[in-house]
């Protein structure tokens, strides 16, 4: 499986989420060294990984002699601007890319993700049958926004969408035909998610993907949820408003997926990246924020 990630950089667009970085390079920086501990991380895994942008030239600058395959592709999506998350909806240009290619499967994940394991035989048996996968996070939704509140956003965009399953955006697998299958499925919907999207409780390319992995579902297509069989989890140092894990259940994952730790990913050593490690690095980090959150709230009570 070839292992691709999307940076598509529009300076005064909103492009870049999940992060505290100052200014616009400072975000791409950050970024670009989020990229290279996922390459680095896949790479000691046996796998490879290829960085798709809008923006070559001034990536190639920022990863300087790093070596990393770098792919400009067109972006011909019509996307407004000042529309949140602008550049995470460029995803569905590269399903359409993916969809040309001569490759027997490929996967888009985001930036922010480490791999934690050697390719498990499981997935390796899903590639071979060509079976896609994309990864159910309905639970981590439901409890935020609640049921209804996804339905009806859903069934604005695509009235048949009645089962309410929510696709995260940071994992999409399988073979060229189904990306170029969900591309025009996407593409069927993504006039009337323009006209809507500004009342949606959610605006990303993650809106597009859930309404049309489900009407794939719906017809009958065979696709496979990668969080269930542990080949991608996502994970938040922050409290969530869903019921989470512990970190400890995601030790035996393929791939874990942790948006709010994009600092922690960029500052690892290279001594840091195997498996025991890493959980030892990420487990003080966890330990360190939690004390600092419980300094923050005493602190806030104190001079309320």
């Amino acid at each position: 499986m070839k292992f691709y990630t999307l940076l598509h950089l529009e300076q005064n667009e909103k492009s870049l989420h999940n992060d505290s970085a100052s200014n616009f390079r400072e975000q791409t920086e950050l970024y670009v060294a989020c990229i290279k501990t996922l390459h680095k991380s896949l790479e000691r895994a046996g796998s490879t990984l290829s960085v798709i942008t809008n923006q070559p030239d001034f990536l190639s600058g920022i990863f300087g002699d790093y070596e990393i395959e770098i792919i400009s592709i067109p972006f011909a999506l019509k996307v407004p601007s000042g529309i949140s998350y602008y550049s995470s909806l460029f995803k569905i240009n590269v399903f359409r890319y993916f969809s040309t290619l001569n490759e027997g499967y490929v996967a888009l994940i985001d930036n922010d993700i480490f791999c934690l394991n050697a390719e498990p035989p499981h997935l390796k048996g899903l590639i071979e049958l060509g079976i896609p996968m994309y990864y159910d996070v309905t639970d981590q939704i439901v409890p935020s926004e609640g049921r209804e509140v996804l339905l009806r956003d859903k069934q604005k965009v695509s009235e048949d969408n009645v089962i309410g399953i929510w696709s995260g955006g940071e994992f999409m697998a399988g073979p060229p035909s189904f990306f170029g299958t969900l591309h025009d499925e996407i593409q069927s919907i993504s006039e009337r998610y323009f006209k809507h999207q500004s009342s949606l409780f959610h605006k990303s390319d993650e809106t597009l993907s859930s309404i049309a992995i489900e009407r794939l579902l719906i017809k009958g297509y065979n696709i496979i949820d990668a969080g269930g069989l542990d080949i991608i989890g996502r994970y938040w140092s922050p409290k969530p408003n869903h019921v989470q894990r512990s970190f400890d259940a995601y030790h035996d994952h393929f791939l874990v997926h942790l948006p709010s730790d994009k600092k922690f990913l960029r500052d690892l050593r290279d001594d840091e990246f195997g498996k025991d490690a890493f959980i030892a690095k990420y487990r003080r980090y966890l330990q360190n924020r939690s004390i600092h959150e419980v300094a923050s709230k005493l602190k806030r009570k104190l001079f309320a």
